[in-house]
């Protein structure tokens, strides 16, 4: 974890709620849950469609930024309000933004196989770091996968995206501190101070929580996905399954430029440079 390791000594930490007040009521439909967070443009919609290619995951994607929960959770937030939110979650089937349908490539490469009731909600944000310390607080059985990428290469990935960096922004006045973008929000996370703050944030909890976040590093899960894989499910609770194992070589075997595509050859963990 060479890119970030050097930072933990010098960023100004978080601070987390840290009353661990709640366990996951055995009333509800699913045996554990899975938070996935990254900053934007760091590898999460493919992070995330690998746990969604799992037989036994309920996937969803950014639930608190969709409009159906929108600032629902908040660090005041109590225990039962979070046990609440999961499970009406767990329970949508009706949205098509939370269940991410039209991910930008065809439908019947993502119609993985699904158990009828799988026993893990996993869910993804690029948004609302902040939360993640009350999440774990209020859901004992609550685990999160945190990814971080290259700051030089999640920001040229922004710079490229059109519907998150629009042409009218000037690139030297956007890549610290994304004015435009962040607009002053405490959930957003955009430019290079939000990496640090939430590299550094991620870095105090896993020193926290170290049996309950994980950390990714985006280079290493382009370079050796099934390995990187295999030890975030095992730190989870899930076993690798051949679906997730073809998932992966199809997701690597052609590339895509389109700046929302889930196809990437490995190449594209380099590409920032040139």
């Amino acid at each position: 974890m060479a890119i970030v390791a050097g930072l933990f000594s010098t960023c100004q930490l978080l601070k987390m709620p840290l009353s661990r007040d709640s366990q996951l009521s055995s009333a509800t439909p699913y045996r554990r849950v899975i938070a996935i967070h990254g900053v934007p443009r760091s590898g999460t919609t493919w992070l995330g469609t690998i746990f969604d290619s799992h037989s036994d995951v309920a996937f969803r994607f950014q639930p608190l930024f969709a409009y159906r929960f929108k600032d629902r959770i908040k660090l005041e937030s109590s225990a039962d309000d979070i046990r609440t939110f999961l499970m009406e979650l767990y329970a949508v089937n009706d949205d098509p933004f939370i269940l991410h349908y039209g991910r930008g490539v065809e439908p019947h490469l993502l119609n993985f196989r699904k158990q009828e009731s799988p026993s893990t909600l996993a869910f993804k944000e690029v948004r609302y770091h902040h939360l993640i310390g009350r999440f774990l607080d209020a859901v004992g059985e609550l685990k999160v996968v945190g990814i971080v990428r290259n700051p030089c290469a999640a920001i040229n990935s922004w710079l490229q995206a059109p519907r998150e960096f629009k042409k009218e922004w000037q690139p030297s006045a956007e890549w610290r501190y994304a004015p435009s973008k962040n607009l002053g929000r405490i959930e957003e996370y955009n430019g290079f101070e939000k990496w640090k703050q939430a590299t550094c944030a991620f870095l105090k909890l896993q020193q926290e929580y170290p049996e309950r976040f994980h950390l990714i590093q985006y280079e290493q899960l382009v370079v050796d996905p099934m390995s990187v894989i295999e030890d975030a499910f095992s730190f989870v609770g899930l076993r690798m399954e051949k679906q997730v194992m073809e998932f992966i070589k199809m997701s690597q075997s052609r590339h895509s430029d389109d700046a929302y595509a889930l196809f990437k050859c490995p190449s594209v963990r380099e590409r920032w440079r040139s």
